[in-house]
């Protein structure tokens, strides 16, 4: 038996002028949001958004007229592609953006040492591993707004739960939220590559789960220094109580996975209304 052989293909020329502009764009938005989150509106906060901002708009500028983009803006044509790439953003940083400050937290607040801090925060890995594990194969039958959705959702909720530090001032007060921040991740990693590359041409497929990838780092790296930083803000002498901070901090990453939530089961709900946009690949249908 023997398989034919692929066309060959001319090797693509890399996209340099666009990497460095998303480069650009990323790290000053990151550098943006650590400098607000530290110090409050200004004029370096402003100007490093401001940056940023301009390097996206080039960005897209530039990757709609060249030939070999980096990133496919067709991609983007998809309710389904949109709605990966929001989950992808918001529950990296709602999962993973405050660990540090929960470490902080378990250190400073509630006066553990390093290594029982690391065996508290090694909940969440081990509970996200049996997660991901156990149910990777039943969530990739299930439709896709429930691993998805729910499961950005349960980011959220991990991430409101920072509140309970207002009740108790324990190790344990942080525990619920480890735990719903590791079921929550556990449901939507094993799904993400697959969703991500459902719509896109099979020639776009690596792009496309590229992109979803490049969306959990740009997740974490924002929801880290976001976090870091406000917690850094508002916890400075004259200003809040530092539980009080702990507690804020969490809410604006539950805000963040609980906006993502709510855009992908809209987006997805779309996406199963609409038709097949170009790109799709023919018999391949929502579970």
């Amino acid at each position: 038996m023997f398989l034919p052989r692929d066309p060959e293909r001319g090797a693509g020329r890399m996209d340099v002028p666009g990497s460095v502009l998303l480069s650009a764009a990323i790290a000053a938005l990151v550098v943006g949001s650590l400098l607000f989150g530290e110090h409050g509106a200004g004029a370096g906060p402003g100007l490093a958004i401001l940056v940023a901002a301009v390097a996206v708009l080039v960005f897209v500028a530039y990757e709609r007229r060249t030939p070999e983009p980096v990133i496919d803006p067709a991609l983007f044509r998809h309710p389904r592609f949109l709605a990966v790439v929001a989950v992808a953003f918001g529950y990296y940083f709602a999962a993973f953006g405050p660990l540090t400050v929960m470490s902080s937290w378990f250190q400073d607040g509630a006066g553990l040492d390093a290594v029982d801090t690391s065996l508290l925060l090694a909940l969440q890995p081990a509970v996200f591993f049996v997660v991901s594990a156990t149910c990777g194969t039943v969530l990739q039958r299930v439709r896709l707004w429930i691993p998805l959705g729910v499961g950005t959702a349960l980011c959220a909720a991990g991430c409101a739960g920072f509140a309970l530090l207002g009740v108790s001032y324990g190790p344990a007060a942080l525990v619920p939220s480890l735990l719903l921040t590791g079921v929550g991740a556990g449901m939507v990693s094993p799904v993400l590559p697959s969703a991500a590359m459902r719509d896109a041409d099979p020639s776009r497929a690596g792009t496309a789960a590229a992109v979803a990838n490049t969306a959990r780092q740009v997740g974490l790296a924002l929801g880290t220094a976001v976090c870091g930083g406000l917690l850094i803000g508002l916890s400075a002498p004259g200003r809040r109580e530092y539980t009080t901070a702990v507690g804020e901090v969490g809410a604006v990453a539950a805000l963040v996975a609980l906006a993502a939530a709510v855009a992908a089961v809209v987006l997805l709900r779309r996406a199963d209304k609409g038709a097949p946009g170009p790109g799709s690949r023919p018999g391949v249908t929502e579970p």
